[in-house]
């Protein structure tokens, strides 16, 4: 039979059920049938990844791809060739179900050879799936294991209902960091603990499905969940409850270190504790603790902050970590929770409709528009990635790129660290309007350009690598041209390097503790840089001896903060790393050079990670994006952009043409101290063109 005979052309209103034939125990076969969404029969909408499920076993790196495999099925006696995740899940489903059910199976459901069919079924996904009588989620088929990574599980998630329920938080188990400590266990009513059962557990929340763009929406716009592994039902309050347990601990640290030792791979996060936020989302609840997340960036007192872009904006920036085949379905995938919630938050439509003739660049641009123009400011533009992450061809550098993943904003990652007071909220331009218009792929804007980049900086990356602390170092050097307190210089290097913050967790920490922990951090630093040398076959006084500006900086100074050559070189000696190699290491002595450096670690990780120190030519040291380059200008955009920006004046092209690389950390800029230079000095905004 033809592909005429297997999809019958859908007429507005209309989509197909699937439903799976009982009369065969060996060929699976399949009946689907055309019907209208206002006048249709009770089905299940299925929530699944299109390739494997990848399940990953203890010596397999996470995600990794394996050959697909296809199975024919038969659909209306059409041959189909499917999936073999999809392949197991209606073969589970023949096997656990043997009443007749009807489903919605995207794959199936619609024909995706057709495009403006596919576009326009898209574009109903919100109806498809908040109109069935329950989502069911395929994680893909069990294993020896999972019995017993569901019974973990289960567990957890009792815990954390308890005391959640009992004290509104779980701070009572904010001690726990070792999950192999029985006795820590049993306070989670957890008797027996390994490491393969911990192991399965992080496996388990690696499977694809919770890295799948399309499942959020998926499930957020469900009435009903049910979770099917295998032949497993599981509540999906556990799922979500017993990640949000791991998180909300020191536990989930411990578990990352256990899988990258194991596994020699790294965890980025668990996606599970996202997708609460969405449901939540799709029902205009806004108690949520990461409903705000992005409020830092509006302001909770702007209108923006209850817009339909504001929604958009939530769901846009939640994405980093999921996963699609299709860079324009990081937009698509959310379009009918987006329109959900802007009902729900904003009583108000959202004009934007799924169109897969559309090229990435295209619809990425269009969206940035929109956005800016329904805002009438460019504070989006804090957000864009920097050069390193961008990955869509052809796309304006003034475009967030929503299919990269990327650091987080300046202005995302500091709200975690401050008071969330107005007064406290970066604001680099002020309340200039001057105007800005979009042509094309060009954004013209006003801007004041402060100074230029001329040195640069370590990485953030490159000092928790234990790379090395000599550009920094450089850094500071050079800057005391201008500035010849060496004490203060440090002082601002350190203060900056974090944004300024002096809270972490809720809690306020003093000068005397981050100047000691950042001097804990550089040592560290410095001892790891050793280590790799050591095992790239060289010396380790010629490690130490390359160590010269870390070394001038230090007798310069003399207060200690930046650990000399020689305090390195005692150091090593006391933990047991000798001239050629490394012996037995003292741990005790590791330890405590490691808990020395805690406090500013975890701040580093969280500001400067994919970022670089520099210095300006006005001697300002600041913390840009990990691309900045010497020659790069600093600038104050005006029209809500919140930081300073760095522009990079492209090659080729008209003088008043820049590129954007990212946003700034500069202390005196961040409060709106270069619009007082520029009143004050009779200066005025400057017209300039971002392509």
């Amino acid at each position: 039979m033809s592909q005429n005979d297997l999809y019958r052309p859908l007429l507005p209103g209309e989509y197909r059920l699937l439903r799976i034939v009982h009369d065969s125990q060996n060929d699976l076969k399949c009946r689907m049938q055309n019907y209208r969404l206002d006048n249709h029969p009770e089905y299940s909408a299925v929530s699944y990844t299109w390739g494997g499920a990848e399940d990953p076993v203890y010596s397999a790196p996470f995600h990794r791809r394996a050959p697909e495999s296809f199975y024919t099925i038969k659909v209306n006696e059409c041959n189909m060739e499917v999936t073999e995740n999809l392949f197991d899940m209606l073969h589970q489903f023949r096997t656990s179900h043997p009443e007749d059910i009807d489903y919605w199976i995207d794959a199936i459901c619609i024909n995706q050879k057709d495009i403006e069919e596919k576009t326009k079924q898209v574009n109903q996904m919100a109806e498809i799936y908040s109109g069935a009588g329950n989502v069911v989620v395929w994680l893909g088929k069990s294993d020896d294991g999972t019995h017993e990574v569901l019974k973990l599980i289960q567990q957890l998630s009792a815990a954390f209902r308890k005391e959640h329920d009992m004290n509104s938080s779980i701070s009572r188990f904010a001690g726990l960091n070792d999950p192999l400590d029985i006795e820590q266990m049993k306070q989670l009513g957890i008797d027996e603990v390994t490491i393969a059962k911990w192991l399965n557990l992080m496996c388990f929340y690696q499977r694809r499905w919770f890295y799948r763009v399309w499942t959020i929406q998926e499930v957020a716009l469900a009435k009903e969940i049910i979770v099917i592994c295998g032949q497993y039902v599981v509540a999906w309050n556990w799922i979500t409850d017993a990640a949000r347990l791991l998180t909300g601990t020191p536990l989930y640290d411990a578990l990352r270190e256990l899988v990258l030792s194991n596994f020699k791979t790294k965890i980025q996060g668990l996606n599970a504790i996202s997708f609460q936020y969405y449901i939540n989302l799709a029902r205009g609840i806004r108690s949520t603790p990461n409903f705000d997340r992005n409020s830092s960036l509006w302001g909770t007192g702007s209108s923006v902050y209850s817009s339909n872009v504001a929604v958009l904006d939530r769901l846009l920036f939640g994405l980093q970590g999921f996963l699609a085949t299709d860079p324009r379905d990081y937009v698509f995938g959310i379009l009918g929770l987006a329109s959900k919630a802007a009902h729900e938050c904003t009583k108000e439509p959202l004009p934007l409709l799924a169109d897969y003739t559309k090229e990435t660049s295209k619809l990425y641009t269009e969206v940035m528009a929109y956005m800016i123009h329904e805002t009438g400011m460019l504070t989006l533009l804090g957000r864009v990635q920097p050069p390193t992450y961008r990955q869509t061809p052809g796309l304006p550098s003034w475009v967030i790129d929503f299919s990269a993943n990327g650091p987080d904003g300046i202005l995302q990652v500091s709200k975690n660290d401050a008071t969330t007071r107005m007064d406290r909220m970066y604001n680099a331009s002020r309340a200039s309007t001057v105007g800005f218009r979009i042509e094309g792929a060009r954004l013209v804007c006003h801007s004041f350009m402060y100074s230029r980049v001329k040195l640069i900086g370590d990485s953030g990356d490159d000092l928790v690598a234990g790379n090395g602390f000599e550009q920094t170092a450089a850094v500071v050097i050079a800057s005391l041209e201008y500035h010849n307190a060496v004490a203060a210089q440090i002082e601002l290097l350190y203060k900056s390097i974090i944004c300024d913050m002096n809270c972490k967790y809720g809690l306020e920490v003093s000068d005397e503790q981050l100047r000691s922990s950042f001097s804990g951090m550089m040592l560290a630093v410095a001892i790891q840089q050793v280590i790799h040398g050591l095992r790239r076959g060289e010396k380790r006084s010629k490690i130490i001896e390359t160590m010269t500006s870390q070394d001038h900086l230090s007798k310069l100074d003399g207060t200690g903060i930046i650990p000399s050559s020689q305090t390195v070189e005692n150091a090593c000696q006391r933990m047991g790393v000798l001239e050629n190699g490394i012996d037995s290491i003292d741990i005790a002595e590791r330890n405590r050079i490691l808990k020395d450096q805690e406090l500013y670690h975890s701040f580093l990780m969280t500001y400067m990670s994919s970022r670089r120190t520099f210095l300006a030519e006005d001697g300002s040291i600041g913390l840009g994006s990990i691309d900045v380059q010497p020659g790069d200008e600093v600038h104050i955009i005006a029209d809500g952009v919140r930081t300073p920006l760095v522009l990079r004046q492209p090659s080729s092209g008209q003088e008043s043409e820049r590129l954007l690389i990212g946003e700034a950390f500069v202390r005196g800029l961040m409060y709106g101290e270069a619009i007082e230079t520029m009143n004050n000095a009779g200066y005025d905004w400057k017209q300039l063109s971002i392509v």
